[in-house]
């Protein structure tokens, strides 16, 4: 599932309508760096409070692959950082990287998102900018998977 926004119109209520569709009602929420989920679904919370026990049963529901990795998993070439902008490349391979796209990191994709709201609709520019976010995204849900399933195979799990 996606959902990026295009219009200058605040994305906020749609965004948690349809993350509350979408995310089944039970079951763990996996991501990469909880800190941040959970800081936007609460701020969600604050904003929407007719979504705040869906919202809260989200939050209460997150699974942390970084945790893992801080808590005991270290390689010299993470640097220090935990990010998996650091630890993809250096557990999957050179081709688990942003480095090819042409949003490939938070900051730009935030740049990006400024920039697209601002150009016209349906335009060549806003569609191929759209594109760019997207699979930004899809890299980041990719290789939260794929560490998923390396962590897996470590403990014999798949």
């Amino acid at each position: 599932h996606e959902f990026i926004s295009d219009s200058k119109d605040d994305p906020r209520k749609n965004f948690t309508e349809e993350l509350i569709k979408t995310v089944p009602e039970k079951g763990s929420i996996v991501v990469y760096h909880k800190t941040y989920e959970k800081s936007r679904l609460k701020e969600l919370a604050e904003a929407f409070p007719e979504y705040k026990d869906q919202l809260l049963n989200l939050i209460d529901r997150l699974i942390d692959l970084e945790d893992i990795f801080i808590k005991g998993i270290f390689y010299p070439e993470f640097l220090g950082s935990f990010s998996i902008k650091k630890v993809a490349p250096t557990i999957l391979g050179e081709t688990a990287s942003y480095k090819n796209l042409e949003v490939g990191n938070g900051i730009e994709a935030m740049l990006a998102y400024k920039k697209l709201i601002e150009l016209p609709p349906n335009s060549k520019e806003k569609n191929t900018l759209k594109k760019s976010m997207l699979e930004y995204c899809k890299q980041d849900t990719l290789l939260m998977v794929q560490l998923y399933e390396w962590l897996c195979k470590q403990v014999d799990l798949k």
